[in-house]
């Protein structure tokens, strides 16, 4: 299998080369990835003007580019323009912060894997829950990302073509509850900010302060991650309300 790695962090991040390791237990490795840091960016493409790409040493064996795009643009790039390249599944991460629920609006990981779907070619977001101020284990990470991209690439006949990973941090240092498949939890991040005083004018500045695990969800992915549980829901590019639709059409 050979796998477009990317990520919205940039080439450089831990997470990416731990996610080239990763992939190579399942294939053949080609890294396009930001050469600057596209977090939460979401599904932003470059409409004008040039899109550089430079190659880098190679990443852990597999050949790597840097490119001077958003997520989305790198999985383009990849698909599209590397023609000694025949994609056949995207891997973005490894994420250093999970993206639960509607986190997947929102995030450049999700965007790449989205956009690998757009172009028919199965995509996976992968991401590591992050407990402040510990700092990610990633040696950890690997073997819980290893454990979930197994669940998901041992059954390749039944392969979605979006599927959002979350790797939790189980409670002292143990392994994982296992791998659970789960829908999105809806619930946001507490939507909390901080003013600060004493600006001039009529405008003002604030400040988001609200704590990611003190969203209220009780249901889906995220408090299944938090209780220790790798994560693996599917998604689809169909965002269409078709009952809404259909009572318009009656």
């Amino acid at each position: 299998m050979r796998i477009l790695i990317t990520n919205d962090d940039g080439i450089d991040a831990p997470g990416l080369a731990r996610l080239v390791s990763v992939a190579r237990r399942f294939g053949d490795p080609v890294v396009v990835a930001p050469e600057v840091c596209h977090s939460a960016k979401s599904h932003a493409i470059s409409m004008r003007g040039p899109i550089r790409v430079d190659r880098r040493p190679d990443i852990h064996g597999a050949p790597a580019y840097a490119c001077s795009g958003t997520p989305a643009d790198c999985v383009r790039v990849g698909v599209e323009q590397l023609p000694e390249l025949t994609v056949e599944c995207v891997m973005a991460g490894i994420n250093p912060g999970a993206n639960c629920g509607v986190d997947v609006f929102y995030s450049g990981t999700v965007a790449a894997a989205r956009e690998a779907a757009v172009l028919g070619v199965p995509g996976i977001a992968i991401s590591q829950l992050v407990r402040n101020p510990t700092p990610v284990d990633w040696d950890a990470t690997v073997g819980r990302a290893e454990q979930g991209l197994q669940a998901l690439l041992g059954d390749l006949a039944n392969l979605p073509m979006l599927t959002n990973l979350n790797l939790p941090v189980p409670a002292n240092g143990a392994a994982p509850e296992g791998v659970r498949w789960c829908p999105l939890s809806l619930t946001s991040w507490p939507m909390t900010f901080e003013r600060q005083p004493g600006q001039p004018g009529d405008g003002f500045v604030t400040e988001y302060v609200g704590s990611y695990l003190d969203r209220a969800a009780t249901s889906g992915d995220f408090p299944s991650l938090v209780e220790g549980w790798i994560t693996l829901t599917p998604l689809r590019l169909d965002t269409t309300d078709h009952a809404a639709l259909a009572n318009r059409q009656t």
